[in-house]
């Protein structure tokens, strides 16, 4: 234990032995050694710790530091143990509270707003059914429409609160992609599905080598065993988390856990290329 600089430094004198043939000079020593410490800034006074003060380990011998150091490392190891026993218990346990939290999101009735469907796309009388078209419906370009990407935007618009909703999957010729997105998300030119712009997602796409699953966030591919007909999105707003999973296993695919979104309204996000359905169920 040491005082820090500047710092008024006390000591606690307590019962110290003397053997039989200590001197009178020895003791004269002692005391004004005693007296020379209570002058300085920083003084180590020697007990029952557990983690030594550097001072403490340049005055023993080279045993007792040895010593010293195991009993560290034992410590440090046991230390180590439980936090990784207690690591282990969250990420197993984790993913089971995340999906009983989602499982009480309240539903929305999500419709897909058609002044932001990109002319490809055709929207039903209901708007909660979205193909994807090869031709090009003559449509007026206004700033709110996808005009490269075959996307759309829902209608509902969150600013606080949870809630999910479902998307079935009809026809993945070429894929698809369901999330959400900022309301003021980029609308014109060729865009990256990222949370950089504004897109929170997952993506689904059929190559000539074979189909795989990625993220939005960083392009990693996410190993799925079969191709997915539901997908389930699930959106907490003051919390940042947008969680992705499959109703028809109850099997989570994947969570943003720190999305950001700036306090700008949120709304579904679809990507719908050619030979594709999305119904939001």
């Amino acid at each position: 234990m040491a005082s820090l600089p500047g710092q008024k430094t006390s000591l606690t004198l307590g019962t110290c032995y003397c053997p039989p043939n200590q001197t009178q000079e020895g003791n004269q020593h002692l005391e004004n050694e005693v007296k020379e410490a209570s002058k300085k800034e920083r003084v180590v006074i020697m007990g029952d710790f557990n983690y030594p003060h550097i001072d403490w380990v340049n005055s023993c011998s080279t045993y007792e530091r040895e010593i010293t150091f195991l009993d560290m490392l034992n410590n440090l190891q046991k230390m180590l143990c439980v936090c990784l026993s207690k690591c282990d218990d969250y990420f197993t346990i984790y993913p089971f509270f995340l999906f009983l939290l989602i499982s009480f999101f309240p539903a929305v009735l999500v419709t897909v707003d058609q002044e932001t469907a990109h002319p490809r796309l055709s929207v039903s009388e209901n708007q909660r059914r979205v193909t994807g078209g090869e031709k090009c419906q003559n449509l007026p370009f206004t700033p709110e429409r996808f005009d490269k990407m075959s996307c759309v935007l829902g209608c509902e618009k969150f600013t606080a609160g949870r809630h999910y909703w479902d998307v079935e999957i009809e026809g993945t010729r070429a894929g698809w992609a369901v999330g959400v997105a900022r309301e003021s998300v980029r609308r014109k030119g060729y865009m990256k599905f990222s949370p950089e712009e504004g897109i929170w997602a997952i993506q689904y796409l059929c190559t000539s080598e074979m189909p795989f699953f990625q993220l939005s966030a960083s392009q990693t591919k996410l190993s799925l065993s079969k191709p997915l007909s539901r997908v389930q999105v699930s959106l907490d707003y003051k919390a940042g988390l947008v969680a992705f999973s499959d109703p028809c296993s109850g099997r989570s695919i994947f969570t943003f856990s720190f999305a950001c979104f700036s306090g700008e309204r949120v709304c579904p996000f679809f990507w719908v290329p050619q030979i594709c359905t999305l119904n939001c169920c």
